[in-house]
């Protein structure tokens, strides 16, 4: 039985009284192969349809490991410029001098 795309989800949930435990439920296989992966989560539950393919999977993992993140920062020209300016420095002294052998 195939999800819609609407029901494919990622739920992430804690509490206070879950002692810094994050429970995730997903449908999605990204999301499930990449928590699968990931040395700090335990799998809790694999759910199944009738021809036993996988439609979900439950983990747990410490909070530690759930970061939510910003959107992308917004970077003026003039900041742009400074850390091209600050790249281009940084590999100049990296490079190698040449040595004479005559």
């Amino acid at each position: 039985m195939k999800i819609d795309a609407a029901e494919r989800e990622t739920v992430i949930q804690w509490s206070d009284a879950d002692q810094g435990i994050a429970h995730v439920y997903s449908c999605q296989g990204p999301m499930m192969r990449k928590l699968a992966k990931h040395p700090r989560a335990k799998l809790v539950e694999t759910h199944r349809d009738d021809t036993e393919k996988v439609t979900a999977m439950e983990f747990e993992l410490p909070l530690e490991c759930v970061h939510i993140r910003r959107g992308r920062r917004r970077v003026t020209d003039t900041q742009r410029e400074a850390a091209r300016q600050n790249a281009a420095k940084a590999r100049s002294k990296r490079a190698s001098p040449v040595v004479s052998l005559v």
